[in-house]
């Protein structure tokens, strides 16, 4: 694992694990690593290189018996709680666990998390966004405060594959089954939707005066396109060098200058260079 400094892309620190992480998130509250794989997530400091607990995941009651689970996604709001949604590979079905850093990271249940799968903090990393599988439409919304849980339905929804929270205001761009949208939880308005593949990832642009303007991979299509919502335009499209990673593994930094992906290798384009034309 290896820490990358930017824009000088440059790695600053290298870190030796003994086990192969399949994902990892940043707590701002105790600014630690949680890393997983199968079974278990380790809480890791970035500072002194060190694993600070282990954990071992409940097991989930599959047809009366025990199963091991595998952790897909997690999440950690300004409080430092977070959200862990487990899937039993036998079944196909996602539970969820809240985790408390606060408490020696406890793990507790709450009611109406079931079946989540993908799990995002707001701008402001009050509130959680969360997807449901299984063809339930709509976003779900978890208030750090009051631990409540709302369903923001859009007015155009087919089934949500991916969400996608601004880092700069309320925003949420939404990639559905078969139309993409910007959303306001708030106010439930949406911008204009486009019908393009479906985005294997998407980011803002973040660049001023581009508050609706989304960039969009697509793997199915293996191209990196820009779109102008306000304006329901299609700024730019190039073939990409294959394929540049899933949701995730896909950002924009934000003060709109480059584009970080993951697939093959780790990616940094320098996005300034990009010649835009209204199509």
């Amino acid at each position: 694992m290896f820490y990358v400094t930017l824009p000088e892309f440059t790695i600053t620190k290298d870190y030796s694990l003994d086990f192969v992480p399949r994902g990892v998130r940043y707590n701002p509250a105790n600014k630690l690593l949680y890393l997983w794989s199968f079974e278990k997530l380790w809480v890791f400091d970035p500072e002194s290189g060190r694993t600070v607990r282990e954990i071992i995941l409940p097991s989930l009651v599959v047809g009366g018996n025990l199963e091991a689970t595998l952790p897909v996604d997690l999440d950690f709001t300004s409080n430092g709680k977070g959200v862990l949604s487990l899937l039993s590979p036998t079944t196909g079905t996602y539970d969820c666990r809240i985790v408390n850093s606060a408490q020696n990271d406890s793990l507790s249940l709450l009611p109406g998390l079931d079946g989540v799968y993908s799990i995002r903090t707001n701008y402001d990393q009050s509130n959680f966004l969360m997807l449901k599988a299984n063809g339930v439409n709509g976003v779900f919304s978890l208030s750090q405060s009051s631990m409540e849980l709302k369903e923001i339905q859009p007015p155009v929804s087919d089934r949500g594959v991916l969400i996608v929270p601004s880092r700069a205001d309320n925003d949420i761009f939404i990639g559905d089954l078969y139309s993409q949208f910007i959303m306001d939880p708030n106010s439930g308005s949406i911008t204009a939707s486009s019908g393009f593949f479906l985005p294997e990832a998407a980011d803002f642009s973040y660049r001023p005066n581009e508050k609706h303007i989304i960039y969009y991979q697509s793997s199915e299509a293996q191209q990196l396109s820009i779109l102008d919502y306000d304006n329901s335009r299609l700024m730019m499209n190039t073939p990409t060098i294959g394929y540049l990673g899933a949701q995730r593994h896909f950002a924009r930094t934000t003060d709109g200058n480059y584009t970080i992906a993951i697939g093959q290798s780790l990616y940094l384009f320098d996005t300034t260079l990009l010649t835009r034309n209204v199509h």
